[in-house]
C-alpha cells in the first residue's frame, strides 16, 4: 500500500486509504471499474466518460489538484487488500462548512456493510477533521441499496429533488439526505 498518502483502518480488512501517485493508482481503480461497468455506471454518469486509463489518469491528478486546494477529498476503499471502490467529499465548501459525500463499490463486495462503515469513517472525517457542520449525501430514487446506506448511517431525508442529474440522456429524481454536525454528535452520544 506504498502508493498511499496513509490508510484509515474502518474495520478488520477494511481500509479507507488517500492515493498518493496517479499512475499506480489510476491502472487498478480503472481495472475495477472496467469490469463492473454496468453495476457501478447504473446510477453514475462518470462510467461513460471514463473509457481508458488516461481517463483516470486524469481524474485521479484532477482530484490530487483539487484536494490540495481543498475542494474534494478522494479516499480508496481497500477491502482484504484489494480496491474495491471508492469514497470521496466533493463540492466542499470550507467557509460554510459543507460538502457533499459520494462512492461506488464493485458489485462483488456489495451487502457486506462495507459502504456503511466507510461512511461513518467519514463522517468522522468530516466532522471532527475537517470541520464540516453539514454533509449531504444524494441518491437517485431508484439506487435502493444507496438509500439504505444514507438511513443507516444516520442521515436525514430532506427533499425529492425532481431531475437534478441528467443520466444516460434522461432526467433522474434525487432523494436529499442531510447530516448536521449536532445530530452526528448526538448520535455518538447513543
Amino acid at each position: 500500500m506504498e502508493q498511499f498518502r496513509f490508510n484509515l483502518k474502518v474495520a478488520e480488512d477494511l481500509y479507507l486509504a488517500m492515493p498518493m501517485y496517479v499512475d499506480k493508482v489510476a491502472e487498478k481503480l480503472f481495472e475495477v471499474l472496467n469490469s463492473d461497468r454496468e453495476h457501478i455506471g447504473k446510477y453514475l454518469d462518470f462510467v461513460e466518460k471514463t473509457q481508458t486509463i488516461e481517463d483516470e489518469r486524469a481524474f485521479i491528478a484532477s482530484q490530487l489538484n483539487d484536494q490540495a486546494a481543498g475542494k474534494s477529498y478522494l479516499y480508496l476503499i481497500i477491502y482484504q487488500g484489494n480496491l474495491v471502490g471508492t469514497i470521496n467529499y466533493h463540492f466542499v465548501n470550507h467557509q460554510h462548512g459543507r460538502a457533499e459525500i459520494g462512492y461506488w463499490l464493485h458489485s462483488a463486495y456489495t451487502g457486506k456493510g462495507l459502504i456503511s462503515r466507510c461512511v461513518n469513517a467519514m463522517l468522522t472525517i468530516g466532522f471532527e477533521s475537517l470541520g464540516f457542520n453539514r454533509i449531504d449525501l444524494y441518491a437517485d430514487v431508484e439506487n435502493v441499496p444507496s438509500n439504505a446506506v444514507a438511513t443507516r448511517t444516520g442521515f436525514k431525508f430532506n427533499a425529492l429533488q425532481p431531475a437534478q442529474v441528467k443520466m444516460h440522456g434522461q432526467f433522474r429524481d434525487m432523494n436529499q439526505y442531510i447530516m448536521l454536525k449536532s445530530d452526528y454528535e448526538f448520535s455518538k452520544e447513543d
